[in-house]
């Protein structure tokens, strides 16, 4: 074989390798989903999956909003303490992750509220919600605000995007080159996320359940190409217009932060301040990215002392 037909060769082969890992993973269906507890809606771009409703039938809601790479298995730990607060908790799985589909659309913007706002009618859900984001679900969560101001009654960002986000060489990559990009993440990014997975189990024991499912979610189909779709459209949007928006409104906004966090740097602290000054604002010192599970008791805490069941909601 010539110098050029081996590398065309091997590039087909290295090329090939990205949809045929896609396509060797399992798809999520029924059969799975009738194993876990929970609940699936039908949806207008595909099942979603609500992980949590727990506390008060009637209590104010709160409803939780996971990031980029992890389901809504991260709030296992604070919604039974929210429950007990006051709150009737409602959790679930952004599209592609966790039980949901993974729809063949942009994830950004337009999907994600579409999905709040679909669920949140399936839930029944008529007042004013408490939305609790997680890092890129704290950007989802603002949007949301914005976007639907009478359907939020106050906004908990923890570790939030949407504001400053230093993703690692891998995962910059992944974003910023479209081919090579979409290769790496198919065929790297599960070895890279399990290993996070597993340093995560080393250092912290008691997350170790939380860790089995973050490395269970690289498994499985539509996984990687909506956590690349995020990365390139959700995580994008610069916020700061956003939050200075709704300061002039007058939205309760309260913000907990990871000390230690290289994902979302506190930097982002000083940003949020400059945009909405009136913002609540607890740092935890010792705590990384992974704050909602490593500091549950303290987060539940902080969420519970900026944000009582009883707290009127704002014009």
């Amino acid at each position: 074989m010539s110098l050029l037909g081996g590398t065309l060769a091997t590039l087909a082969l290295v090329g090939g390798a990205a949809p045929l890992s896609e396509a060797l993973r399992p798809r999520v269906g029924t059969a799975l989903r009738r194993t876990q507890s929970g609940r699936a809606h039908r949806l207008s771009a595909g099942t979603t999956w609500r992980h949590h409703a727990i506390g008060p039938q009637n209590g104010p809601v709160a409803l939780c909003i996971h990031g980029l790479t992890t389901p809504s298995a991260v709030f296992d730990r604070l919604a039974p303490r929210l429950a007990a607060g006051g709150w009737r908790v409602l959790s679930y799985d952004l599209y592609g992750r966790g039980l949901s589909d993974s729809p063949a659309r942009r994830h950004g913007r337009g999907l994600f509220l579409e999905q709040i706002t679909e669920l949140l009618q399936a839930e029944e859900v008529d007042q004013p919600v408490l939305a609790i984001g997680y890092s890129m679900g704290g950007a989802i969560a603002t949007a949301f605000a914005e976007a639907h101001p009478l359907k939020v009654r106050g906004l908990c960002l923890l570790a939030p995007g949407g504001l400053e986000y230093t993703p690692d060489r891998f995962t910059r990559f992944a974003r910023d080159t479209p081919v090579l990009g979409n290769w790496a993440m198919h065929v790297l990014g599960p070895h890279i996320l399990r290993k996070g997975a597993m340093e995560l189990r080393s250092r912290a024991p008691e997350c170790s359940d939380i860790a089995a499912v973050m490395a269970q979610e690289t498994r499985r189909k539509g996984y990687f190409p909506a956590v690349t779709s995020s990365l390139r459209n959700m995580l994008a949007e610069d916020q700061t217009r956003i939050h200075a928006k709704l300061a002039k409104r007058g939205l309760p906004v309260a913000a907990i932060w990871g000390g230690q966090d290289s994902v979302i740097p506190l930097r982002a602290k000083d940003m949020l301040a400059t945009a909405n000054p009136s913002a609540r604002q607890i740092v935890f010192k010792r705590a990384d990215h992974g704050l909602p599970f490593t500091h549950a008791e303290g987060v539940s805490d902080a969420i519970l002392s900026s944000f009582a069941p009883g707290q009127g909601t704002q014009d």
